[in-house]
């Protein structure tokens, strides 16, 4: 279904570059369309507080990558 602000992401495998390991929690804070790329994104917050983009190209976040 399509992320929302407030909707909260699980890390499903780790990724040291990030600091994140699989079963972490991320929080959406906010959801948009990129105007330059046409991609939908989900910007959200790691319990550390940094800031990570989950981009995809259709509405429903089906495939996020």
């Amino acid at each position: 279904s399509e992320l929302k602000k407030g909707n909260i992401v699980k890390i499903l495998i780790d990724n040291s570059g990030m600091g994140l390991k699989a079963g972490d929690t991320l929080r959406v804070f906010k959801t948009g369309r990129s105007s330059w790329d046409r991609m939908d994104y989900a910007d959200c917050k790691t319990y550390k507080g940094y800031t990570v983009e989950i981009m995809k190209n259709y509405n429903d976040f089906e495939l996020v990558c």
